[in-house]
């Protein structure tokens, strides 16, 4: 590995997803999901002088025209369906795994036996729809993403620790073809008020509404069991082994491929608190990369709230707005999404294109991208130069 005092040139970079802030809904979109267009449905036309530096970056003019630049672009989604964890990993250039739906439902015989198996005491909800495990975890399917994508087991710190709670997912996960078993715990969380939040949505999922009921608060804990992915092969890993140092920020630190890299890992929700650290971090930095996730435009897109995706995309926009004139000629800035969270179309991600918005030195003029991967090797080749 070479050690920092021998590398060619101190550059730095931020990577910065803005979850589900799509731009157009792709041609192999399910059928109700046509019109899907996040960033037009967030910010009208006679909006979008309140957002300078996005205007400016050409997210509006990708979003309305899909018409790209030398600097702003659009990337298809190479992995299935609209998922936060095949999307960013795809972003750090992995290769999506072969994947297939499962339900808590469709799999119940072979995740009940397995836990009782392990020890675990399992109770039957909802019609077999969902699992009430230990006293204090509920396994349920994922009701943020399309069906079948994820499955999650809810936790109250107040009963169950994380260390046992992961335990409980890996059991699940070996039972389970789909992308990923994700495992939530919070504090201050009791059972009750877990089981009261169980409901069954119109496409027949049963779950709850983690957000709604709580569970970002501080203290909470998260670990995405994901399948397939070798971080190995991804950005992250790829650049500490040529010397550079990498921090993953917000839910890049829950969701990107583990490795055995000390590579730093905050996760943080909330916009305000991830824009602080990621300005901390990069004054810090001498050089390396900085990959943070601004997860609140994907939280308001599930929650169908316009005006609050507004606000969360305004607070970036004030943030720019101060980060970018700061960034020197050995600074790279790129832009971008995982897939869209259109709030005018319901409560789940939806398939749209990404934009990749750049500023600073690129090492060649952007093209449309066929799928996330793009981003990856962008980043790289700007470190390799």
């Amino acid at each position: 590995m070479l050690k920092n005092s021998e590398l060619k040139q101190k550059k730095k970079a931020l990577l910065l997803v803005l979850d589900g802030l799509g731009v157009g809904v792709m041609p192999d979109a399910p059928a109700q999901q046509k019109g899907a267009n996040t960033v037009c449905h967030i910010v009208s036309p006679e909006q979008q002088a309140q957002f300078p530096m996005l205007q400016r970056l050409g997210l509006f003019h990708v979003a309305e025209s899909g018409r790209t630049s030398s600097t702003a672009t659009i990337a298809g989604l190479g992995y299935p369906g609209a998922d936060s964890y095949l999307g960013h990993n795809e972003i750090l250039g992995g290769h999506a795994p072969d994947t297939q739906p499962d339900t808590v439902q469709s799999r119940f015989s072979a995740i009940v036996t397995a836990l009782e198996q392990a020890n675990y005491t399992v109770l039957p909800l909802s019609d077999n729809r969902a699992l009430w495990v230990n006293g204090g975890v509920l396994l349920s399917d994922n009701l943020e993403n399309e069906p079948g994508m994820a499955i999650n087991l809810a936790g109250t710190l107040d009963v169950v620790d994380m260390e046992t709670l992961v335990s409980m997912a890996e059991v699940v996960r070996a039972q389970v073809r789909n992308p990923r078993v994700i495992a939530f715990a919070t504090p201050e969380m009791s059972p009750a008020a877990i089981l009261s939040a169980v409901h069954t949505t119109p496409e027949g999922l049963t779950g709850i509404d983690t957000p709604a009921v709580g569970f970002y608060k501080e203290g909470y804990q998260v670990r995405h069991l994901g399948v397939g992915f070798d971080a190995h092969q991804e950005l992250p890993h790829l650049l500490v082994q040529k010397g550079y140092p990498v921090e993953l920020i917000g839910k890049f630190a829950d969701v990107a491929a583990w490795s055995d890299d000390a590579i730093p890992r905050r996760p943080i929700v909330d916009t305000a608190a991830v824009l602080e650290d990621t300005a901390r971090t990069w004054q810090h930095l001498s050089q390396g990369l900085i990959a943070a996730n601004v997860q609140e435009t994907d939280l308001a897109g599930h929650a169908q709230d316009v005006a609050r995706s507004f606000q969360v995309l305004h607070m970036v926009d004030a943030w720019l707005q101060d980060f970018l004139p700061t960034l020197d000629a050995q600074c790279l800035f790129v832009l971008t999404a995982d897939h869209g969270n259109d709030p005018t179309y319901g409560p789940h991600h939806t398939r749209e294109y990404a934009p990749v918005l750049t500023w600073g030195p690129l090492p060649y003029a952007l093209q449309p991208m066929s799928d996330l991967r793009g981003v990856a090797q962008l980043l790289y080749t700007f470190f390799e130069k």
